[in-house]
């Protein structure tokens, strides 16, 4: 007698599935431009020679009153010589310039400003070239807003008659918590010595906006691998006698 027998395997159906996260870059790109900061009287030749100054405040500091020839001044060889024979500012012994450049600082932008100076008098001064959040007062209580150290620079008596000047630089980006404040420009002479008068003339300033930030998303990735059912049979055949 012979029989047969007949096994069948069935295997289940398999699915495999893989996702990914989510992935998000963010690029901030350079400044979104520079442009000038629209100072007004910037190299001191509005108005007649003396004070008060168009567009700029002066703040008295330290001893009261200051030289009598502090103010806009016309070139002279031998006083101080401009190079471009125009006019210049004495801002004296002990008194600081102001302008307001902006009523509203906005966090991240960042503001450039060049000066030239030299002397105006027969002893050596000291000066300085800043900017505040706040007008500068006569006790000089408003800290300089600024990016590196402000320094106190010396000035030299041979420069001024020979029409030699120096460069000074202010630079500040605003931070977030200066949203909105003033922001003001300042010329500062400090040794507050009745001969120890200083120059300006020049005035340069850029402000650059702040940098952008570019977001990009990446979004959810889903992959599926479908296995199909698979079915083996197996037949084995007996024999009996």
């Amino acid at each position: 007698t012979t029989k047969e027998l007949t096994t069948t395997t069935s295997t289940t159906k398999t699915t495999t599935t893989t996702t990914t996260s989510s992935v998000t870059t963010k690029t901030s790109a350079g400044s979104t431009g520079c442009y000038d900061m629209g100072l007004e009287n910037a190299g001191f030749e509005d108005g007649d020679d003396g004070r008060p100054v168009p567009s700029w405040e002066q703040i008295d500091i330290k001893t009261t009153g200051d030289a009598a020839a502090v103010g806009t001044r016309s070139s002279d060889p031998a006083v101080t010589v401009t190079l471009d024979g125009g006019k210049y500012l004495n801002i004296g012994r002990s008194s600081v310039f102001t302008q307001l450049l902006t009523a509203s600082a906005v966090p991240g932008t960042v503001y450039n400003a060049s000066a030239l100076f030299t002397s105006s008098g027969t002893s050596y001064g000291y000066t300085s070239f800043y900017f505040t959040l706040a007008k500068q007062t006569p006790g000089l209580t408003v800290v300089a807003s600024s990016d590196i150290t402000v320094p106190r620079l010396k000035t030299s008596t041979s420069k001024g008659p020979a029409g030699l000047w120096d460069t000074v630089t202010a630079r500040y980006t605003a931070v977030a918590a200066d949203a909105g404040k003033p922001i003001y420009i300042n010329m500062q002479s400090d040794r507050d010595l009745a001969s120890a008068l200083v120059a300006y003339d020049a005035i340069k300033g850029t402000i650059c906006g702040p940098p952008t930030t570019t977001t990009t998303t990446k979004p959810v990735a889903t992959t599926s691998t479908t296995v199909p059912p698979t079915t083996s049979s197996t037949t084995t055949t007996s024999t009996t006698s």
